[in-house]
């Protein structure tokens, strides 16, 4: 299959309804396993071509430590790979913070404790999108009351960037 009929906006619309029922799942069991969701063009195992495009899953349960994260991100890159991935979601909850201009006693507080350390951080769902022609992001905040759990909408990020958990496909060169 020639990567130009799966561009990267058609990878976009497919997720649009993974980002829907992640709402629906966090919210009805208050936490999310990261996932990453694999479109490709192949079977990894036998090397044939799909009839289009597939969808296959890897998701992580249990502590996304960081042998555990790295243990899934080599997974995914090696299905990637295996099954001529054009487009990797990835979607986890994470730490955000807001602010644009940062204190020195910011900075160094980051520097000691990342952000889940700073008192201003806010809980996120983050959402994104590799394709082999370009990359997007979303996030979206998420409010714990009183063991109510809220998702508010997804936001395209298109400041954030990739950053190493979420390269999965081959290099580009």
């Amino acid at each position: 299959m020639e990567m130009v009929n799966f561009t990267l906006e058609d990878a976009t619309k497919k997720l649009r309804p993974i980002m829907r029922a992640v709402k629906a799942n966090i919210e009805r069991d208050g936490y999310l396993h990261p996932v990453a969701f694999i479109l490709s063009t192949r079977n990894p195992d036998t090397g044939a071509f799909h009839e289009g495009v597939a969808l296959s899953v890897i998701s992580v349960k249990g502590d996304f430590g960081q042998e555990n994260r790295d243990q899934f991100t080599e997974q995914v890159r090696s299905f990637a790979l295996a099954s001529g991935a054009l487009a990797v979601a990835f979607i986890s909850e994470a730490w955000s913070l807001q602010k644009t201009k940062l204190s020195a006693a910011d900075k160094q507080l980051l520097a000691l404790e990342g952000v889940e350390g700073h008192p201003d951080r806010q809980e996120v769902v983050v959402v994104t999108l590799e394709h082999l022609r370009g990359f997007r992001s979303w996030k979206a905040p998420l409010a714990r009351v009183e063991g109510d759990v809220r998702l508010g909408r997804f936001v395209a990020q298109p400041k954030l960037r990739q950053t190493k958990v979420a390269q999965f496909l081959p290099e580009r060169k």
